[in-house]
């Protein structure tokens, strides 16, 4: 097969070469291109509303329930618009190399925030993060109530999640308002919730999801100068009184009396004698740190809802986790 002529446009530049049609070779030097390049990508390029970008439909299909939830409209036209340039002939080969591609783009986002020029503020690189992570509370409130199939009050049902985010854990469970703050929940996966929880504003019944976002966490849930020690656990409360709703916004979740227990499971540890931390993050993305519980290595006690996880300096180098 002879030569042909590609172009790339990257970070408002344009790269023009002769390359074999071989599709296994040219999908390679695409995905090098991007690994060296994407770093360079010019984000105001990217928030400019007079940038065209145009997608072809056919290597839309692959995208499924879920999807849409997790990446931006951006990153993934960003992604097509680069991978139509190159005519390949395998369908399988393109789909793999696009979710490749949509996730080198969202690397280069984050880190076009991390670079960009003062004009930008500081401040955005964290709201964009958390914007993804909502994102994603969003897509698992309405996988985790798809599991309420002839529902039963405080009984936990195991949710289903999206492929594309297998190693995620997700469960749910129902309870009235009343009971949950006169009762609490002896144990909910890693979570003991006593009484006194109040949820405002008030409903007849609510619903709280449990996340474990297992080799997710760092993904969605990044810190700079710290390394998670546990998976990133989260517990959000919503309005249960109908089932089928989505896009929901969190109850308020507050212990009015005592704190919420997490025993975090499989808690790697810091070989050099570092101090493992909890951290909180709030539905802003706020991380906020304390002390682990007086005589405890595993568990981190709570007054409100969100995400949560063990952490330490990422410096100190880990032990093995317990097998």
């Amino acid at each position: 097969m002879g030569d042909i002529d590609r172009t790339v446009y990257f970070d408002g530049s344009i790269l023009e070469e002769k390359t074999s049609y071989d599709e296994s070779s040219q999908a390679d030097r695409l995905m090098k291109t991007f690994c060296d390049r994407m770093m360079r990508v010019d984000f105001h390029l990217m928030k400019d509303p007079k940038t065209k970008v145009r997608t072809r439909p056919s290597y839309l299909t692959f995208i499924k329930d879920g999807n849409d939830g997790l990446l931006s409209d951006f990153s993934r036209s960003f992604a097509d618009r680069e991978i139509a340039k190159i005519p390949l002939k395998n369908p399988q080969r393109m789909d793999s190399i696009r979710r490749s591609l949509v996730l080198l783009a969202f690397l280069g986002i984050l880190s076009a925030y991390a670079q960009s020029p003062p004009s930008i503020a500081p401040a955005a690189a964290p709201a964009f993060s958390i914007s993804v992570a909502r994102s994603l509370d969003v897509l698992l409130q309405d996988y985790a109530y798809r599991a309420f199939v002839r529902p039963r009050t405080a009984v936990l049902y195991n949710a289903s999640v999206p492929p594309n985010i297998t190693g995620i854990t997700l469960s749910v469970i129902r309870f009235r308002s009343g009971s949950l703050r006169l009762r609490g929940v002896a144990s909910l996966k890693e979570f003991v919730i006593p009484d006194g929880v109040i949820a405002t504003p008030w409903v007849e019944r609510l619903a709280l999801v449990y996340q474990n976002l297992g080799n997710w966490s760092s993904f969605y849930y990044g810190l700079p100068g710290y390394t998670f020690l546990s998976p990133v656990l989260g517990l959000l409360a919503y309005d249960a009184r109908n089932l089928s709703a989505t896009n929901l916004s969190e109850l308020s979740f507050v212990a009015s009396r005592n704190p919420i227990l997490i025993h975090f499971q499989n808690v790697k540890s810091p070989i050099d004698g570092s101090t493992p931390r909890c951290v909180w993050f709030n539905l802003e993305g706020l991380p906020e740190f304390k002390d682990l519980e007086s005589g405890e290595t595993s568990s981190c006690s709570m007054t409100q809802q969100g995400h949560f996880s063990i952490v330490v300096n990422s410096t100190a180098p880990l032990a093995p986790g317990p097998e």
